[in-house]
């Protein structure tokens, strides 16, 4: 119960929230009103808030709906007005009442239907607020898994929504490259667009269409296009990689890439279109080779993103950024009506320097955080929050039209959904309005709005799980060596960093953890599935932790049959758990590591 308005979480806060004596009390008797048929959609949600939380009480209270002025503020702007009798939500048109009803349905769960009175004045500080999901590194979600997650953005006041797709559309002519990934076909992506629509979230395609084409180019029907068809390699590691850029020299290239945004386009209403572009590695190393010494490697690059442009009539074209960021020269030769997307994953992000540069040449451009869960299983709290807060902080500054939300599946895709709570409510509320954001909230706000944790705990286990990573005097950038402990066989370049006594602490705060969770009583529809999920998350990272002993020890060897039957059943859960909210394919590839860490067991280490 909050007795005061101004005492009450709301997630993303709000511009100004003034109070006022007495309270609007919800019973069964309470109506809800709209005087433009055009918000009945609205105002049926909002009755279907009231019988979830009206409960016994009498009351003659009634609750209007009223679309009127505030255009010059924002069509999203609204305003709520709270007397014992009426609560009325004010807004342009009926995009801004869903968004009001956002925030009464946050008062509504806090207050137990008795809401204090007062005023809410609220409108957003970016135009896009968008969540990006990344469903082509193995895990595919199973559609009520994405519908529901799409009802979490919308309760959050997103308003922009893309899959990250290279391979996990199941295009026509091309079989090949999807055929063990479990895609989206055509008529989920026309089902997931209405959806979205009626919850006033634009869903923006999204294909890669020059990096990151690894699920393609490894198939003989396309290793033709690959910028080095041998292979390159890896930038970060010894390691020999397949191709994962398509050639831009070749007109192959940009037939493929033409039929794919042909058959994949029609199936959304957006008018935006995200053709990703990013991280081609092996640019200028193989086939345009010539092109890129003879007029520069940024130059091929730029030429690519323009025959994009020509691809596409009615689309505006958003890009990744890092390429043209290479070659600062060309930004002012970049059409105005193309968006870059600004991204960067780590605290300490150059994110004025690179924002001022688009706005100097007068482009509208996008900033793109990410929620650090990826190549960790915990996330990293810390880091994410960071990001999050000086993306957006920068983003206003320099007048950024849009704020992205990135969640990547790198190595495995192995973090299960809920770690991502905190970073994607602390995404919604830097959007809507950094000035207001407060991190300390976003507990209360998971377990409030998210997971209905009845114990209040879950919220702070997640942040304090999250930041576990923390253990780690050294942080290493995009990944967690706990993680990576996980990931490869050889362990000891990851343990090798880290002292003996991070192992110990870290064990002691995950014991911690383990009991804490137990204390934890979620009432979402879900609850069994998070428990199960938390809890694997942190087996997991115990296993690390002890891998991490022996290695520092020398035993590992001696270690390797107990490493080995606790690393055997934690694969067999993480199949388990993994099917219950996500498609099965791309399953055998995020565990493929996990069983050859278990067969390195099993040969004596």
């Amino acid at each position: 119960m909050v007795e005061k308005l101004t005492e009450a979480i709301l997630v993303p806060c709000p511009l100004s929230v003034h109070d006022a004596p007495g309270l609007f009390l919800v019973g069964p008797q309470t109506r809800v009103s709209e005087g433009d048929p055009g918000t009945r959609g609205v105002a049926d949600a909002v009755a279907g808030d009231l019988l979830e939380t009206s409960g016994g009480r009498p009351s003659a209270s009634r609750i209007e709906l009223r679309a009127e002025g505030i255009r010059e503020v924002s069509p999203e702007a609204y305003t709520i007005t709270i007397t014992p009798d009426i609560l009325t939500i004010a807004a342009e048109g009926a995009r801004g009442l869903f968004l009001g009803r956002a925030t009464l349905r946050q008062l509504l769960i806090q207050s137990g239907g008795a809401i204090p009175c007062g005023e809410i004045s609220d409108a957003p500080a970016f135009a896009h607020r968008g969540y990006m999901l990344d469903v082509s590194r193995n895990k595919v979600p199973a559609m009520d898994t994405l519908l529901a997650w799409i009802d979490l953005l919308a309760h959050f006041k997103y308003n922009h929504f893309q899959l990250y797709i290279e391979h996990a559309f199941a295009y026509i002519n091309h079989e090949v490259s999807w055929e063990n990934a479990s895609p989206f076909t055509a008529e989920e992506i026309r089902r997931i667009d209405a959806y979205c629509r009626e919850r006033f979230i634009e869903f923006v395609p999204n294909q890669n269409s020059l990096g990151h084409m690894e699920q393609w180019l490894k198939h003989s029907e396309y290793a033709h296009l690959a910028e080095c068809p041998e292979g390159f390699q890896d930038p970060w590691t010894p390691d020999w990689r397949t191709p994962s850029t398509l050639s831009p020299v070749l007109p192959g290239s940009l037939d493929l890439v033409a039929e794919l945004h042909a058959e994949l386009l029609p199936n959304f209403s957006s008018g935006l279109f995200n053709v990703g572009c990013d991280e081609p590695f092996e640019l200028g190393q193989g086939l345009s080779r010539k092109a890129c010494e003879h007029r520069g490697k940024g130059r091929v690059y730029l030429e690519w993103l323009l025959k994009l442009r020509k691809l596409h009539g009615r689309h505006r074209l958003l890009f990744w950024a890092d390429i043209i960021n290479e070659h600062p020269e060309l930004v002012a030769e970049l059409p105005k009506e193309m968006i870059p997307l600004e991204w960067g994953y780590e605290a300490g992000h150059p994110w004025d320097a690179r924002c001022a540069r688009f706005a100097e040449a007068g482009l509208q451009f996008f900033v793109c955080p990410g929620t650090s869960s990826w190549n960790a299983i915990t996330g990293r709290t810390e880091n994410a929050l960071s990001n999050i807060e000086e993306a957006a902080a920068a983003g206003l500054r320099h007048r950024a039209m849009g704020f992205l939300v990135t969640e990547w599946g790198d190595l495995g895709h192995r973090q299960f959904l809920p770690i991502n709570h905190l970073p994607m409510a602390a995404g919604a509320a830097c959007a809507w309005n950094p000035a207001g954001f407060d991190r300390s909230v976003l507990p209360r706000a998971v377990e409030n709005f998210i997971l209905s944790d009845a114990a209040g705990k879950v919220g702070q286990w997640l942040w304090d799980f999250g930041n576990l990573y923390l253990c780690d005097p050294s942080p290493p950038l995009n990944h967690s060596r706990f993680y990576m402990l996980l990931h490869h066989r050889d362990g000891r370049t990851s343990a090798g960093y880290l002292p003996a006594s991070t192992f110990s602490v870290a064990l002691a705060k995950l014991d911690a953890l383990e009991l804490q969770l137990e204390g934890v009583r979620m009432q979402c529809h879900d609850a069994d599935l998070v428990h199960d999920e938390l809890a694997l998350s942190l087996s997991f990272l115990k296993h690390a932790c002890r891998r991490g002993l022996a290695l520092k020890a020398g035993r590992e060897k001696e270690s390797s049959t107990h490493l080995a039957a606790e690393l055997a059943p934690l694969i067999g859960r993480y199949r388990e758990i993994w099917v219950r909210r996500n498609r099965p394919g791309g399953l055998d590839d995020s565990v493929r590591l996990l069983h050859d860490l278990l067969a390195y067991y099993r040969n004596g280490g």
